[in-house]
């Protein structure tokens, strides 16, 4: 019985190798092409985000964030990869990483015993898969000017988000069953702060929904003015733009009303844990060209998300990640105000510039560690 397990994880060990070898060589063939070769950038995108193998490569999701964190610790892959991210794009995103995570509901399903530590792995594992992803999304943020090339590296880091929140959310429902069996109470249980609640989810929802509209309405137009300078073209944007305001009117400010009238039902510690979720997916929002008229609501919101979260409570280390976040989003601002000198438009400029003094009042708030319950300045 021994030797037959020791025979299995050899050839397991095997077929990983293979694939990451495979990999490895794939990635290097497209960046020889400058990734121009959509044949060659397609089948390493189907593999490594898609998770799709021959039939007779059957991995553990396990054996996937293995194969996932050797090839992103080696310097020349992730340098590859960061330019291809950067500089090819898909047809599509709807199967990214999908594979692995059917295959984590599909193991988790079979199981009997343990499914909280398995979930509490594959969290962890997703997670750190996300952070990885992020930084190479802030690379290309600092390093690229055109906002069309940033979509695939942002719909990357929202998918991991998704899927970490996700089997967190699993997590948690399988401890507080464990929790009912659990008479002498000899167990430790999730964190408030990692468990997200429906509201939380709804409204983490419409900013996934306004981050896709972000991308149709500027990243798509801005293609569309390359083709056609017409009359049109600026007509279908104003179209464009003004259904993005109103999807922030009528359902993100609902949704952070709902969420932010359910604060007194729930602990400070889940209620910082859901704020930093929702300021990450404001930032990755902030990072998309777009114009003031829609940038000014978007900024309202982080300074009502902060005040409502924010108070003499908080750890040191949560108002360091959400400081963090903030620091993020002047520098984006402050690139804004850049170019709207250089275009010589005034009224975008001084729409920026008020942005920026809210950021700067709010950075101020927490830093200094004072909570001003009215604070309407």
């Amino acid at each position: 019985m021994r030797n037959y397990y020791i025979n299995e994880a050899a050839e397991s060990l095997k077929k990983t190798d293979k694939i990451k070898k495979d990999l490895k060589k794939k990635l290097n063939t497209c960046k020889l092409s400058n990734f121009k070769s959509d044949p060659d950038c397609s089948d390493f995108y189907s593999v490594f985000f898609c998770n799709a193998l021959p039939e007779d490569y059957i991995i553990t999701a396990t054996e996937w964030f293995g194969l996932y964190s050797d090839l992103l610790n080696e310097k020349t892959f992730y340098s590859n990869l960061v330019y291809f991210v950067g500089y090819w794009k898909p047809s599509e995103y709807g199967m990214m990483f999908k594979g692995l995570r059917n295959l984590i509901n599909q193991e988790l399903e079979v199981m009997k015993a343990s499914r909280t530590q398995y979930l509490g792995q594959m969290c962890s594992s997703m997670e750190k898969l996300y952070n990885t992803f992020n930084a190479i999304y802030i690379t290309l943020r600092k390093d690229l000017i055109q906002p069309e090339l940033m979509v695939f590296a942002k719909t990357i880091v929202t998918v991991l988000d998704q899927y970490t929140s996700e089997i967190s959310n699993l997590m948690h429902k399988e401890l507080r069953n464990d929790e009912k069996t659990d008479q002498l109470g000899l167990k430790v249980y999730v964190r408030d702060e990692d468990y997200i609640s429906e509201d939380a989810t709804e409204f983490i929802g419409s900013l996934q929904t306004l981050c896709d509209m972000l991308d149709e309405t500027f990243n798509k137009t801005l293609d569309e003015g390359i083709v056609s300078k017409t009359k049109d073209a600026a007509n279908l944007a104003l179209v464009k733009e003004r259904r993005v305001v109103d999807f922030i009117d009528r359902n993100v400010y609902k949704a952070y009303n709902n969420w932010r009238k359910r604060k007194e039902t729930k602990n400070h510690e889940q209620m910082m844990g859901e704020t930093l979720r929702i300021s990450r997916l404001i930032k990755q929002a902030f990072a998309v060209y777009m114009t003031w008229k829609i940038f000014n609501p978007i900024a309202g919101i982080i300074t009502a998300l902060v005040t409502t979260a924010i108070d003499q409570r908080t750890k040191k280390n949560d108002r360091m990640k959400i400081l963090n976040d903030i620091k993020d989003e002047l520098e984006i601002v402050n690139e804004k105000i850049n170019i709207a000198e250089r275009n010589g438009d005034d009224k975008s400029r001084i729409e920026m510039i008020r942005i920026r003094q809210k950021l700067y009042r709010e950075y101020e708030r927490i830093s200094g560690g004072m909570y001003h319950k009215n604070d309407n300045r």
